[in-house]
């Protein structure tokens, strides 16, 4: 049969041009269909043709247009159609074309109107654009909520396949339609059931995604699990390549024998159909971005569970709904455990048993071969064992965690303690019930520990961190090694930790250990290593080693690029790395404000209008835009920054006071001193809460109420602060620091203000010396 359908080009993507300009609709005058003129024909299939045609009255637009073919027609099909037509109406999904009418033509064949869809089959775009797997299972996961939804509507598709899922781009970003919801349905019932098959006796629906429910033909025993296993067929080839079982060969097969098959026949998993015989080639890795033995290992454990989970025979083993199969996917591509997992050998063995019954009964009597399958099952099943009691073992330590800090958020509450209680009080309060809490649970004490430190990191609460990370740390290094993904992630947050309190050689001993547990795992860590590249280039950026900082963000730039590709909040990352480091280095801000603006419009477009992760970049945009004299443009940047931190952090988180203190240089500018020093007293008090008198960070905004000061014209106050953070800015950072060189340059104009001259030269020879080995020859600085 011919199982090419609906408004896209057919499953094997032949161009749609080729149907192009064929003749009007028979029965159809003048080329129109009720209140439709239409245009061309855009496919056709086993049921029907699919027309793109305008919309004449009472608004004027493009639609799909599907007649249903000759003979399929009947008063019952229409009063369906109808029915089918108000339930559809229900249905406000993204993911899901809306039907917007029916009815019939003058000879009496139905037709649908659908929303018109300008994409391609999802398998065709992401083939077309190379996707990775990662990026195939985040576009995948909004196909199963847009089914999900017509689910609860109480819409089952049953003809589910590529050319149903189109995927068009908006806003750069992919964005997948399902059509043809409920067409099926509104044709198919007992009384029109030989309606539903060609004079061949082929079945309805596309023989490759097709359940074995639908293959068995009873209509009666269709539910909404019909759908997760045709979504299961589509996962399947969105990874390996090639559909479980061959349409070619199921389209050739007689009707009894392509039933037997959809019934019976057990598919290999897809890692196992990766270069194999009849398998992807090393081209369709390639369409993923990957060669075959790496994408045979990303395959290989979760993925093959979850696919093969909902491609289960018995629909009592599948995904109760394609909600379940979306949230196993999450959690894959959150490094969480998965639901679904290895079927067990006795399950398997049984299948084979009612597959096989006669070669079973001779092979009976063959002991010496079942003595030898025993032990083979029996080693495989212990392998099994382990590997379910993982699972199960991970389950359940993100159970324990999730529920204890559930009840540490709900302590929270004014009426579980009596009074207002902050989420750094419960935080507080948790902290001291880990240890008696998890007593012998090592695993689970470690993560709840990691959770707190990163809380508190969040919170700008560093002295709090310190402890929780580095006890997470020993815990999951002592139980599950260095090299344990656990480990491996509260390191990098120790890292980070240790560069926000300005322990920067530290924080680049950490980060350089990371890197290399990183690169040691190869490509299985890969985006981790880009991730951390970009991270050490922060950290060698902050200490003036400019050239190094530019080494490692171009290669994190390269590497998420080819992992992640360029609309990706990998690659904004690298971006504001990149940006400051123009700034700093380069001094080149119009260059620094095009990369910044690219970071925001992925961030924008990823992660919203108001995303936490907005606020720091906004905040470099508006440096920038500042250092090229656009003052006043500046000051709603930063306004929407602050207002940002504000919203997500509270009134006293390091980074709220970085802000504010950038705002303070736009009225310093603007000749504002009053206002400036409003807000630098404010950042200088938010920075020793949070960092401590000794920071570096302290010292910065120091000099920059010096600055101010020499402004307002007390310059003696001025000298003191800038002496004071000489001596902070060297301590802090060593004595060959650009901060360093810039602090001695300030204190050197004070100086001369002062008409203190002969100490001016020595401040202002000492900050050249610095600059002239910190910057290359020529820099402004």
């Amino acid at each position: 049969m011919d199982d090419r359908d609906l408004t896209a080009p057919p499953d094997d993507h032949l161009p749609t041009e080729g149907v192009l300009g064929r003749a009007p609709v028979p029965g159809a005058a003048s080329s129109q269909v009720g209140s439709y003129r239409l245009l061309r024909r855009l496919g056709e299939g086993g049921m029907g043709e699919v027309w793109l045609a305008e919309q004449l009255e009472p608004v004027r637009r493009e639609v799909a247009l599907k007649l249903i073919k000759p003979g399929l027609g009947s008063r019952e099909v229409l009063a369906r159609f109808e029915s089918e037509r108000q339930a559809l109406a229900r249905m406000d999904h993204p993911a899901i074309a809306r039907v917007l009418d029916a009815g019939s033509t003058a000879d009496g064949r139905p037709y649908f109107v659908m929303e018109h869809v300008d994409g391609e089959p999802i398998t065709t775009y992401c083939d077309g654009r190379r996707l990775a797997v990662r990026e195939r299972l985040e576009l995948f996961r909004e196909v199963c909520m847009g089914v999900q939804h017509a689910h609860l509507k109480g819409i089952i598709h049953r003809d589910l396949k590529p050319s149903n899922v189109l995927v068009r781009e908006v806003d750069g970003r992919p964005a997948p339609k399902i059509i043809d919801f409920g067409i099926a349905r509104a044709v198919d019932s007992r009384s029109a059931e030989e309606t539903l098959l060609t004079q061949l006796g082929d079945l309805v629906g596309t023989p490759g995604y097709m359940s074995p429910e639908q293959a068995a033909m009873d209509t009666l025993d269709i539910d909404t699990r019909t759908d997760v296993y045709s979504l299961g067929v589509m996962l399947y080839e969105l990874l390996a390549g090639t559909l479980p079982l061959d349409a070619g060969q199921l389209r050739q097969a007689g009707l009894l024998e392509m039933r037997r098959r959809i019934l019976e026949e057990e598919p290999p998993r897809p890692s196992t159909r990766v270069g194999s015989g009849g398998g992807p080639t090393t081209a369709a890795a390639a369409a993923r971005r990957t060669e075959v033995p790496s994408l045979r290992r990303q395959l290989r454990g979760d993925l093959d569970w979850i696919t093969m989970r909902a491609l289960e025979k018995d629909r009592g083993r599948r995904y109760g709904s394609p909600s379940e199969l979306a949230a196993d996917l999450e959690r894959h591509l959150h490094s969480e455990p998965v639901l679904a997992g290895p079927p067990s050998v006795g399950y398997r063995a049984g299948k084979f048993v009612r597959r096989h019954r006669l070669g079973v009964a001779v092979a009976a009597g063959l002991l010496l071969t079942l003595v030898v399958f025993a032990a083979t099952m029996a080693v495989q099943a212990q392998r099994i064992a382990r590997e379910r009691d993982r699972a199960e073992s991970e389950a359940a330590k993100a159970r324990a965690v999730n529920e204890f800090m559930r009840e540490t958020l709900g302590a929270a509450s004014p009426w579980q303690a009596g009074h207002d209680v902050t989420v750094a009080e419960a935080l507080d309060r948790a902290a001291a019930k880990v240890a008696p809490a998890f007593a012998g649970q090592p695993l689970i004490e470690g993560a709840v520990r990691h959770t707190l430190g990163a809380t508190y990191q969040l919170l700008g609460r560093y002295d709090e961190a310190q402890p929780q990370l580095e006890q997470a740390l020993a815990l999951q290094e002592a139980a599950l090694g260095p090299d344990h993904a656990e480990a491996l992630a509260t390191r990098a947050d120790l890292a980070e930790l240790a560069w926000r309190r300005d322990s920067f050689e530290e924080a680049e001993r950490r980060a350089r250990e990371l890197l290399e547990l990183h690169l040691r795992a190869g490509e299985e860590a890969a985006a981790e290593a880009a991730q951390t590249r970009q991270f050490l280039a922060q950290l060698l950026l902050d200490a003036g080693r400019f050239e190094e900082a530019a080494q490692e963000i171009e290669a994190a730039l390269q590497l998420s690029r080819q992992l992640h590709g360029e609309q990706s909040l990998a690659v904004a990352q690298c971006y504001q790395t990149e940006a400051a480091l123009l700034q700093t280095w380069k001094e080149d801000y119009a260059a620094a404000e095009e990369i910044s603006r690219r970071e925001i419009a992925i961030r924008r477009a990823l992660q919203g209008e108001t995303a936490v992760d907005l606020a720091y970049p906004l905040n470099n945009l508006a440096v920038f835009v500042m250092f090229q004299g656009r003052l006043e443009e500046a000051i709603p940047i930063f306004e929407e920054a602050i207002a940002i931190h504000r919203r997500w952090m509270g009134d006293s988180h390091p980074d709220l006071a970085e802000a504010l203190e950038n705002l303070g240089g736009v009225y310093y500018r603007l000749g504002q001193h009053e206002r400036t020093l409003e807000l630098l007293d404010e950042v200088i008090a938010m920075r020793r809460e949070a960092l401590g008198e000794e920071s570096a960070v302290v010292a910065r905004s120091l000099v920059n109420m010096a600055a101010v000061l020499r402004q307002a014209g007390e310059t003696e106050r001025a000298e003191v602060i800038l002496r004071d953070a000489v001596v902070r800015m060297a301590r802090a950072y060593g004595p060959e620091h650009p901060d360093v060189a810039s602090t001695h340059r300030s204190l050197g104009w004070a100086l001369q203000d002062l008409g203190r001259l002969g100490e001016a030269e020595v401040e202002l020879r000492t900050a050249l010396a610095i600059a002239g080995r910190a910057f290359a020859a020529g820099s402004p600085a």
